[in-house]
C-alpha cells in the first residue's frame, strides 16, 4: 500500500510538474496565436493589396494596405478603421476583425477635348484618316477627301462647313 501512495504521489508530481511547464510566466496555459478577419471590399475600378476577399491576419498585427486606381479613375478614401483614410497606402491594426473598403471614382471626361470620329464609304484617302481623334475643343480641323481612281467624291456627312467640297473644315 505504501509503495502505490508513493507511486501515486510522484505520478501526480510529474503531471504538475508537465502542467507547469506548459504554463507562461503568467500561469496560464499557453495557446496558439490567435487570428483575426480582414475583410476588403473596394467601389469602383482599381486593385488592392491585399485583394478584396477575407484573410486571416494575426492578432494584434499591422496589415498593409495599397490601393492602385485603373485607367480614367482615382482613388478617394479608404472606408473602415485605417490608419489614414485619405492615403491610397494605410495600415490597419489587427486588434479584431475588421472590415475595409477602398473607394474610387470615375474621372470627368477631358472637357477640354472633343472626338472627331472620320469614316469613308468606297475607295480613297481621307485626312484625317479613318478611326477617332482627339481635338481641342472649340477648334477648327480640316478635312480632306481623295478619292482612288475609278473613284469620285460625293459628299461629306455630318456637321461640316461644306458637304459638297472634298476639302472642308468641322468645328
Amino acid at each position: 500500500m505504501k509503495k502505490l501512495k508513493r507511486y501515486l504521489f510522484f505520478s501526480l508530481l510529474i503531471f504538475i510538474v508537465l502542467l507547469l511547464s506548459a504554463c507562461g510566466s503568467s500561469g496560464s496555459v499557453k495557446s496558439s496565436p490567435k487570428y483575426q478577419t480582414l475583410t476588403v471590399e473596394k467601389i469602383g475600378e482599381g486593385a488592392v493589396i491585399p485583394v478584396v476577399g477575407s484573410h486571416e491576419m494575426e492578432k494584434e498585427t499591422i496589415a498593409n494596405l495599397k490601393a492602385t486606381a485603373a485607367s480614367g479613375w482615382q482613388f478617394v478614401n479608404w472606408e473602415g478603421e485605417v490608419a489614414n483614410t485619405a492615403s491610397a497606402e494605410t495600415t490597419v491594426y489587427m486588434d479584431g476583425d475588421k472590415t475595409v473598403k477602398a473607394v474610387f471614382e470615375e474621372l470627368e471626361p477631358n472637357l477640354e477635348y472633343q472626338t472627331l470620329t472620320v469614316e469613308k464609304i468606297g475607295e480613297g484617302a481621307v485626312i484625317p484618316a479613318v478611326g477617332s481623334h482627339e481635338m481641342e475643343k472649340e477648334t477648327t480641323a480640316n478635312l480632306k477627301a481623295t478619292a482612288a481612281s475609278g473613284w469620285q467624291f460625293v459628299n461629306w456627312e455630318g456637321e461640316v462647313a461644306n458637304t459638297a467640297s472634298a476639302e472642308t473644315t468641322v468645328y
